[in-house]
């Protein structure tokens, strides 16, 4: 459970988010942005290799 929540709050301040799902582009309010919601998470990693940056930051502020 925490491991999803980090993945939510990954996605909401990932300046390389790219929704998978057409649906989210066209504004969606049910669909979380989420790092298993992103085409540039691949085999559970992130592509652009932002994943363990973002997540240093979060845990400081």
């Amino acid at each position: 459970m925490m491991l999803e929540q980090v993945k939510s709050l990954i996605g909401e301040n990932c300046p390389a988010y790219e929704a998978n799902n057409i649906f989210y582009k066209a504004n969606m309010t049910n669909l979380v942005r989420n790092c298993i919601n992103c085409f540039n998470y691949k085999n559970g990693k992130c592509t652009k290799n932002l994943f363990n940056e973002l997540y240093e930051n979060l845990k400081i502020n």
